[in-house]
């Protein structure tokens, strides 16, 4: 499956980049995290708590910055393990653009394997799904960067999905 979106933080780019790499900061920012930690500046590794209709479950997994241009650009590599011994990987880029002083965008595009057992047409669905999820995870990390409380509305930003869907719940 395909992701892609965007999200803009109200926050100059360096303090982004900076945060995004922040292991305290990812940490209080994930949501169902069990355990979260560097390992090395460019590894990571972690456990979740899915609360995903036919996916949930316990995930162990590791993500690996492969490369990155400060402040600009991030390429990712991730790998888990979930119930039943279900495999997922992923891959994908963050990019960072400056649009002002305190404006900067965050777009994220990326392939994984999550859903490979659904049809198409699961698949095209849960995607506005997970770009509602990224967003609202981003939104969260900005709300903790910021020091003000998440919002319980959906985050306002766009994504390449025309449609979101409802609010969910944050956890």
């Amino acid at each position: 499956m395909k992701l892609e979106g965007r999200y803009l933080f109200h926050l100059p780019i360096e303090q982004v980049y900076e945060a995004l790499r922040d292991e305290a900061l990812i940490r209080r920012a994930l949501p169902g995290h069990v355990y979260f930690r560097m390992t090395s500046p460019t590894h990571y590794e972690g456990a979740l708590e899915l609360d995903v209709p036919k996916m949930g479950g316990h995930y162990e997994g590791e993500l690996d910055v492969t490369e990155t241009i400060a402040p600009t650009f991030y390429r990712l590599s991730a790998t888990a393990r979930g119930p039943e011994d279900r495999r997922v990987t992923a891959e994908g880029t963050v990019t960072l653009t400056a649009l002002a002083p305190r404006e900067t965008e965050v777009h994220y595009a990326g392939t994984t394997d999550a859903l490979a057992e659904f049809n198409r047409l699961v698949q095209l669905a849960a995607r506005p799904i997970a770009v509602h999820l990224a967003n609202r995870a981003l939104h969260h990390f900005e709300a903790i960067l910021s020091e003000e409380p998440p919002m319980t509305e959906a985050a306002p930003n766009e994504s390449t999905v025309e449609e979101r869907p409802q609010p969910t719940e944050w956890r």
